[in-house]
């Protein structure tokens, strides 16, 4: 029986092969081949500087410390009590470090959050309070008591 060779490679599963194959090119090698970043979770932070409760006598303050991630840390921002996100120097990577400076401190308490995006845009976020510095206490300028002076005292 004579079989042409088109029907041949059509029974014999090879073009599903070749399709299959053809099909895999544009994402082998990707970790997520449909763009959707599915799992994962968000970065975490680590602060060097400034420790929690840390007492900030001046209008700025030098703060240090690294970001993770199970794929890559895009970006690293920080805001101060509550104003505007700025963003922090960094070369993105599984694990970052990163040093800025944070102006803006008020007298008083403040807050400082520091901000860690991986690339699906997952936050990772640190927050610090940072309490008023106590003044301090004036030197004491009361006057001694007074004192009785006995050589005055009448006789009865």
């Amino acid at each position: 029986m004579f079989t042409h060779p088109h029907r041949r490679r059509a029974r014999s599963g090879r073009p599903a092969l070749v399709l299959a194959a053809l099909l895999a090119l544009p994402v082998a090698g990707c970790d997520d081949p449909f763009g959707a970043d599915a799992g994962g979770s968000a970065p975490t932070l680590a602060l060097a500087s400034p420790a929690a409760g840390q007492v900030i006598d001046t209008d700025s303050l030098v703060v240090e410390g690294t970001a993770a991630d199970d794929r890559s840390v895009a970006r690293v921002t920080f805001r101060v009590n509550g104003g505007a996100e700025l963003a922090a120097e960094i070369v993105p990577g599984k694990q970052v470090a990163f040093r800025f400076v944070a102006r803006g401190l008020r007298l008083g308490a403040n807050e400082l959050e520091v901000l860690a995006y991986d690339e699906g845009e997952r936050v990772g976020v640190h927050r610090v309070a940072l309490p008023p510095a106590t003044p301090p206490r004036p030197p004491c300028r009361c006057a001694p008591p007074p004192t009785t002076s006995w050589s005055r005292a009448t006789p009865w």
